[in-house]
């Protein structure tokens, strides 16, 4: 039996699970915290504020 190769679109399901992760957070009343170009980024999932954390966490070679 022959596996069929599944295809899948990652731009497609970033974005699902980013509004997975918002969703969840806003039910739990709580922040989401990334890294974004180096810098460990909070955001409240309910006002969509921003706040740098730090910055200067990876260098890019």
């Amino acid at each position: 039996m022959k596996v069929e190769a599944v295809n899948i679109n990652f731009k497609k399901m970033a974005l699902a699970f980013r509004k997975h992760v918002r969703l969840k957070a806003l039910n739990a009343g709580s922040n989401i915290i990334y890294l974004k170009n180096g810098q460990l980024v909070e955001e409240n999932p309910k006002d969509s504020s921003i706040q740098i954390r730090r910055s200067g966490l990876f260098v890019a070679e």
